[in-house]
């Protein structure tokens, strides 16, 4: 050695220590060793957890630089799925409000259909059923046809005494 002080970096602590003295003042060898050892211990427990820290510094800023992208991707994907989820909860409410609508219409639909039943027998109630009559024997006249049936088989004098014979659809009236 020189006999400068040793520098002394800011992240290294270097502690020092007595040398070891015999009791005639000579310095022993073997304690010297002892306490180059155990500075040199010190010293590499000092230097591994600056290093461990550094290290874990580093390593931390680059795990951070590498799970930012994907922390937005997350949030993104999380916002997608809240936004899926209001419109599958919108779609159910309407969904639900249709049902209803359908069923309402559904009864309506079958109480029209049994009033149109009921019409349709209503309206045959009206109607004449000529029995032994061969069919198309009316010719395209039918109503021409009908007046002078009836006026044969009843015996009536005067045509215009019939009320006046309508036809709809295929049905005298």
């Amino acid at each position: 050695m020189t006999g400068k002080p040793p520098k002394q970096d800011s992240s290294i602590t270097v502690r020092n220590t007595k040398p070891c003295v015999s009791p005639g003042g000579e310095t022993s060898d073997g304690n010297l060793l002892v306490n180059i050892r155990e500075m040199m211990e010190e010293m590499h427990s000092d230097i591994i957890s600056k290093f461990d820290m550094v290290v874990s510094q580093s390593v931390k800023r680059e795990i951070t630089a590498v799970l930012e992208p994907f922390e937005r991707k997350l949030r993104s994907v999380g916002d997608t799925v809240s936004e899926l989820e209001r419109a599958a909860n919108d779609h159910s409410d309407k969904l639900t409000e249709l049902e209803a609508k359908v069923s309402t219409l559904t009864t309506l639909a079958d109480s029209l259909t049994k009033k149109c039943d009921d019409l349709e027998g209503r309206s045959r109630w009206n109607n004449i059923r000529l029995l032994g009559l061969p069919e198309g024997s009316e010719g395209k006249q039918p109503t021409d046809f009908m007046a002078q049936l009836l006026h044969d088989l009843l015996g009536l004098q005067d045509k215009t005494s019939f009320v006046c014979l309508k036809l709809e659809g295929d049905c005298v009236y």
